[in-house]
């Protein structure tokens, strides 16, 4: 199974409705997968000091259910300021990511308003996870001036963007085919 994670805790982005259109490209493959937003998810638990032995239950509970018993995970990072958003590495620090996230695999898919979609901050959280001995989907899929890539209202993402999010997709099923024939 695969977990997506939107990347910002701002509610209504543009990096929550690419995750919710990349789910439904994965319904139709009947991908088994599932959804951690974190303008909803870390309500309860973001709170200074929640690292290590004195995480909240909530936590231990996140983990379990989004990361621990997971295999690859598509990150959805909106750049902000030049890098990730701070709300994402809070999480990373605030689970145990030897059970979490070690020996496990990853894709990125970047978004900005600006012209480089990402990139900064993509290259920033590659060298993350990296540390963390996560393996890294070669392929990094940018999307600069996200707010154009919408039709109907922002209803509906444009056809360049379901071009990207499906080649994301292939590029995807063929990495996680990889776990599967390593096991």
């Amino acid at each position: 199974m695969i977990t997506l994670i939107i990347g910002t805790d701002r509610k209504d982005s543009f990096t929550g409705k690419v995750c919710r259109a990349y789910s439904r490209c994965l319904k139709e493959l009947a991908v088994d997968h599932q959804i951690l937003d974190l303008s909803t998810a870390l309500q309860d638990v973001f709170v200074p000091g929640a690292y290590g032995s004195s995480r909240p239950d909530t936590m231990h509970r996140l983990q379990e259910t989004y990361f621990n018993p997971m295999t690859c995970f598509v990150f959805f990072i909106p750049e902000y300021n030049g890098s990730f958003p701070g709300i994402l590495k809070w999480l990373v620090d605030s689970i145990d990511p030897r059970t979490a996230l070690k020996q496990k695999r990853a894709a990125l898919f970047g978004l900005s308003s600006g012209r480089a979609g990402s990139l900064r901050a993509l290259d920033q959280w590659v060298g993350v996870l990296h540390y963390l001995q996560v393996s890294v989907m070669p392929h990094l899929t940018t999307v600069p001036h996200i707010d154009r890539e919408w039709v109907n209202d922002y209803a509906e993402p444009s056809e360049k963007l379901k071009t990207l999010i499906s080649d994301h997709i292939s590029r995807l099923v063929e990495f996680q085919a990889g776990i599967e024939s390593l096991t």
